[in-house]
């Protein structure tokens, strides 16, 4: 992965994050993940899985992230905001 883009995707959770949420929240940890299909004549319809996460980023805090990613995605909700005055 090149510098520029690296760059960008370490930005990219914080401006989107801030763009969601009213308090601004620090992004400490992020995972990317990603689906491909190939569509060359060798490998159509080759389907594979990606994930990206921060550089030096703890395995417990991916694999937590991980989970709570699937969880949610089970449960079809696409944001859970716990409040942490209750």
């Amino acid at each position: 992965m090149s510098e520029q883009t690296k760059a960008a995707l370490e930005e990219a959770p914080q401006n989107h994050v801030s763009d969601e949420c009213d308090d601004d929240p620090l992004v400490t940890a992020y995972i990317l993940s990603a689906a491909t299909t190939s569509f060359s004549a060798d490998d159509r319809n080759t389907h594979s899985y990606y994930m990206e996460c921060s550089d030096n980023q703890p395995a417990h805090v991916t694999r937590g992230l991980a989970d709570i990613q699937s969880e949610w995605a089970a449960s079809n909700s696409l944001f859970v905001r716990e409040d942490d005055d209750e």
